[in-house]
C-alpha cells in the first residue's frame, strides 16, 4: 500500500468516526435499543451463524459485526481506524456483547496481525470495496483468513467507474466482474451472485440493481 493514500484515508476515518457515532444515518442509539443493521437477504443467504467464528473486515464502528454477534456468532471486527474500534468496543459493552473482539489493522496486514488465525465466515459489508486499490491483494487476504471449507460473504453497493480522489480521501470503484475474478483467482469457489434493487433505507424503489451479494467457499 502507498503510505500517502493510506495515511490520508486513515486520517479521514479517524476524524469521521466520532461524527458517525452521533449521526442519524448510522443510528447508534437505535442499535443500542435493539435495532438490526443487517438486511433480510444477508441473514437468509449467510444462514445460521450460531457458534461459528466470523471475521468482519473493514468493520468501522462494528454495528454489523455486533448484529452477527446478537445472532450467536463469535465475532472479530477488523479495521484500521482506532477511534471507530473504540466506539465498537463501547457498543459491545453497552449491549452485553462483551465477547466480541476488535482488532486494529489495514487489510494488507490483517493475516499478519491475526497471526494465521482462520474463520468459518469472513464477511464484508456495504461501502468497503471502494476503499481498496488492489482487488487481487484483497482477495488473497480474504482467502488466507477463511478456514478450509469456510465461507466468504459480501454485500455491497453496485457501482463501477474511475477512482475518486479529493483533499480528504482516496477511493476506487470496481466492476462486479473484477471482484468475482479476483476471488476466483485467489482459489475461492463462487456459490452465488445476486443483485438487489434496494436503497440504503432498504426500500425497493428501482428496477436496476443498487446492491449485490456474493457467497464463496474455500475448498476443504
Amino acid at each position: 500500500m502507498s503510505v500517502d493514500w493510506l495515511e490520508q484515508n486513515r486520517a479521514y476515518w479517524d476524524e469521521r468516526a466520532p461524527l458517525d457515532a452521533v449521526s442519524r444515518f448510522d443510528d447508534v442509539a437505535g442499535f443500542i435499543g435493539g435495532d438490526d443493521t443487517l438486511r433480510g437477504f444477508e441473514l437468509e443467504q449467510v444462514g445460521d451463524v450460531t457458534g461459528r467464528t466470523l471475521l468482519h473486515l473493514m468493520c468501522h464502528m462494528g454495528l454489523d459485526t455486533l448484529s452477527w454477534a446478537r445472532r450467536g456468532a463469535r465475532v472479530t471486527g477488523l479495521d484500521f481506524c482506532r477511534p471507530a474500534l473504540g466506539i465498537a468496543a463501547d457498543l459491545a459493552a453497552q449491549t452485553g456483547l462483551d465477547e466480541a473482539r476488535f482488532v486494529t489493522a489495514d487489510i494488507d496486514h490483517a493475516a499478519e496481525v491475526l497471526r494465521g488465525e482462520t474463520f468459518d465466515i469472513v464477511y464484508t459489508g456495504k461501502g468497503a470495496i471502494e476503499w481498496l486499490p488492489d482487488l487481487d491483494r484483497w482477495a488473497g487476504t480474504v482467502a488466507a483468513l477463511i478456514a478450509p471449507g469456510g465461507k466468504f460473504y459480501l454485500a455491497e453497493y453496485n457501482h463501477a467507474g474511475p477512482g475518486e480522489a479529493d483533499d480528504t480521501a482516496v477511493r476506487w470503484t470496481h466492476p462486479i466482474d473484477g471482484i468475482v475474478n479476483a476471488l476466483v483467482h485467489a482459489g475461492l469457489r463462487i456459490d452465488f451472485l445476486y443483485e438487489h434493487p434496494l436503497t440504503e433505507d432498504r426500500l425497493r424503489i428501482a428496477t436496476i440493481p443498487l446492491m449485490f451479494s456474493l457467497h464463496a467457499t474455500k475448498p476443504a
